[in-house]
């Protein structure tokens, strides 16, 4: 392996600090044993209000003594191994991030699991910075410095804005090897997650997997971290609960989808089991803004959007969009009573001969039904519908008086997907 010239770690001083703490320095004296570097030095960056000023000018002294790496140290110090950890990386990628350990303070040390995941591209990285996690400390190559000056952003989030510049432009790399060392586990901060959030609002980033011959583009929100999940290894959400509807549903068949959310069911209907049409149904305007562009992303032309931006319900009403977990999309809930978005009954909305329902509606999935009812009594659709434990008993005696029967479970905790039958009519 060739051993490169000079690599300086930096070492920003916080507002308490004049000088880099002893146990920083110790850790990075600790490293130079010239298997990676030549030579290894340390800048400590003095205190300035401005904390993307203070980097700055550290990485001009840096430069300017002409170094090929740069290392910023910022948690208390460095893991041992961390440069012969680093050291495979650095003929491919321009900058690194690694795990962290924590030390209990009693010769204890260990890397938490949400430390640990490991990324290459986006939207993996909003991924991990958005629903696992990232720290400050880590190395760039003298390019990607030279080109992506840390810089001060209205609102805040100047450090998110320097990670979405640096893994736009250059090669990065997420390790789930542990590069530093600290007492506690730091988190990123509000400012910075809302930075991240902007980002994806502002510019759609697709998760993209092949599937059965032809590349599928799910939407990446950060807002939608279970389904989101999924999709980033490759797969459809509830794939094994869409596996299950191969038997039963035909190519030219019409599929209503109730809570489609960002279209992650939408595009298996259309592109996998390419039935004859779509319907998606969603009150909630984020998320038909995704589930457009979806669609587009996709190329696909038998998916009918005009019945968007608005909520199903027992009766026709207004309502209003109550914000999920955490700001989550898939769990947001429609707040019935007044509002901005407008509630039909299903069986008033779809007037079109239809062969499948699925229905996922965050606990409001017998109020769905009810609206449904004369559409169901109709057309006698399979139906893939998620209950709510609370509800399964008002679930099992709507399914009785409809004339359906379950004929799989697919079950989770506190809730499960039932695929319904027709059975004689009630």
């Amino acid at each position: 392996m060739s051993v490169r010239d000079l690599c300086t770690v930096i070492i920003p001083s916080g507002e308490a600090q004049g000088t880099p703490a002893q146990a920083a320095l110790d850790s990075v004296a600790r490293l130079d044993d010239g298997a990676v570097f030549s030579s290894i030095e340390v800048i400590a960056a003095p205190f300035c209000p401005d904390p993307a000023d203070m980097r700055n000018r550290a990485i001009a002294s840096a430069l300017g003594a002409g170094a090929d790496w740069i290392f910023f140290l910022e948690d208390e110090r460095m893991h041992p191994g961390a440069f012969h950890g680093l050291a495979p990386a650095l003929e491919t990628y321009d900058a690194i991030w690694g795990a962290l350990w924590v030390d209990d303070g009693h010769g204890e040390m260990n890397i938490p699991k949400i430390t640990r995941l490991a990324c290459r591209d986006m939207p993996e990285f909003h991924h991990m910075a958005l629903q696992w996690w990232v720290g400050r400390s880590h190395m760039v190559s003298a390019r990607a410095a030279r080109k992506t000056p840390f810089q001060m952003v209205n609102g805040g989030g100047w450090y998110a804005d320097y990670m979405l510049r640096l893994w736009g432009y250059f090669n990065c790399l997420k390790t789930a090897q542990g590069l530093t060392i600290n007492s506690a586990l730091t988190s990123l901060g509000a400012n910075d997650r809302e930075r991240l959030l902007q980002d994806l609002d502002r510019e759609r980033r697709f998760i993209s997997f092949p599937c059965e011959g032809r590349q599928v583009r799910l939407p990446y929100t950060g807002r939608n971290p279970a389904l989101e999940r999924e999709q980033l290894r490759g797969m459809f959400y509830e794939q094994k609960d869409l596996n299950a509807l191969r038997t039963y549903v035909k190519p030219g068949a019409v599929i209503v989808d109730v809570g489609a959310n960002t279209g992650n069911h939408t595009v298996f209907f259309a592109a996998v089991l390419k039935v004859k049409t779509v319907i998606p149904i969603e009150p909630n305007p984020v998320s038909c803004g995704y589930l457009k562009d979806t669609v587009r992303a996709n190329g696909l032309e038998n998916v009918d959007l005009s019945r968007l931006g608005i909520g199903v319900g027992a009766r026709a009403g207004m309502a209003q969009i109550e914000t999920g977990r955490r700001g989550h999309l898939g769990t947001a809930t429609l707040q019935t009573g007044g509002g901005t978005i407008r509630v039909e009954r299903l069986d008033r909305l779809i007037t079109e001969k239809i062969d499948v329902l699925k229905i996922d509606v965050e606990s409001m999935e017998i109020e769905a039904l009810e609206g449904a009812r004369d559409l169901i009594m109709r057309d006698r659709p399979l139906i893939l519908i998620e209950v709510v434990d609370e509800n399964i008993m008002s679930f099992l005696d709507m399914t009785q008086k409809l004339g359906y029967k379950t004929e799989k479970i697919f079950a989770d905790y506190g809730y499960s997907n039932y695929l319904l039958i027709p059975g004689a009519k009630a």
